[in-house]
């Protein structure tokens, strides 16, 4: 009949808008979560970047700062092992009139919820001391961080620089394009 066909195009108009409506929603919910996690995701790489400068920065002259520079970065059983044993370290610092200068910072988020995160930081240094200088180190850190609720913070660190000598510095490894030239 002539007066059923306005009424199924009204029909439809409504159902096309509500499922319009509908998608909209969905994009908008998945659009508002990726914000939040875009913004956790650059305040992780963010405070792993600083550690991995950190605790890669040093100057025998300055074992204070570069002790205050991790450990502010830093919680947990973490900060309490680092400040047990980053005396010792200053102490070889001292005796080796070492220095490390950060080039190069790479960050490699590799797991991420609101609580933690996982990231492989690869930070490359040019060291110097008594032994010699402008050598260039590449570090390899997995960085464990948590959300403390002011922020992010290192709670657990793990070298990779898997079968390398530790030196004074700490364990680290030379790669074919840091090689001293």
């Amino acid at each position: 009949s002539p007066g059923a066909a306005p009424n199924s195009g009204l029909k439809l108009a409504v159902v096309a808008l509500a499922s319009l409506s509908f998608a909209l929603a969905i994009v908008a919910a998945s659009v508002s979560a990726s914000n939040k996690n875009d913004g956790r995701e650059a305040a992780v790489r963010r405070v792993a970047g600083a550690f991995g400068t950190a605790i890669l920065t040093y100057d025998y002259q300055h074992v204070t700062a570069w002790k205050h520079n991790v450990a502010r970065l830093s919680t947990g059983v973490f900060k309490k092992q680092f400040e047990t044993y980053s005396e010792s370290l200053g102490t070889i610092f001292v005796n080796t009139k070492n220095t490390s200068e950060v080039r190069d910072v790479q960050i490699f988020l590799t797991d991420l919820d609101d609580k933690a995160a996982t990231v492989i930081v690869v930070v490359d240094t040019t060291t110097s001391g008594l032994s010699g200088g402008g050598r260039r180190v590449t570090a390899y850190l997995q960085v464990d961080l948590v959300n403390s609720g002011n922020g992010w913070l290192v709670d657990g660190l793990t070298n990779l620089n898997l079968g390398a000598a530790a030196g004074p510095g700490g364990a680290s490894t030379t790669t074919p394009s840091t090689t001293r030239r």
